[in-house]
């Protein structure tokens, strides 16, 4: 089973303490926790490269931090880190997958508005 991640950004304190409660009670840690950012692991069985995990991190943080909208930014990214762990992905490769992504959560958010 894959280890799961989720990050969710553009959070107010007070969500932030209600999706760290929450998070934490679903048997997830907080890898990244700043100011109105959270990037939360759920392991599963699956051994990961840490210092792989830590550098993909910090490039995803750093796209998200870019993204300086409204809305709250809510995504899984369980399959696009399991897909970046064992791929030999280099950096532009992660970019191009994480910028899709973030911009498919916020196209989706608009479609249900």
């Amino acid at each position: 089973m894959e280890n799961e991640y989720i990050l969710i950004g553009n959070v107010t304190e007070e969500l932030k303490k209600f999706y760290e409660k929450s998070l934490a009670m679903q048997g997830y840690e907080m890898i990244e926790n700043q100011d109105r950012l959270l990037f939360a692991r759920k392991l599963n069985q699956e051994i990961i490269n840490q210092e792989k995990e830590k550098s993909v991190l910090a490039l995803i943080v750093s796209m998200a931090k870019k993204h300086k909208r409204k809305e709250i930014l809510y995504m899984n990214l369980t399959k696009e880190m399991s897909l970046i762990m064992k791929e030999n992905m280099k950096d532009n490769q992660v970019q191009q997958l994480i910028r899709q992504k973030i911009t498919k959560s916020f196209l989706d958010k608009g479609e249900k508005e």
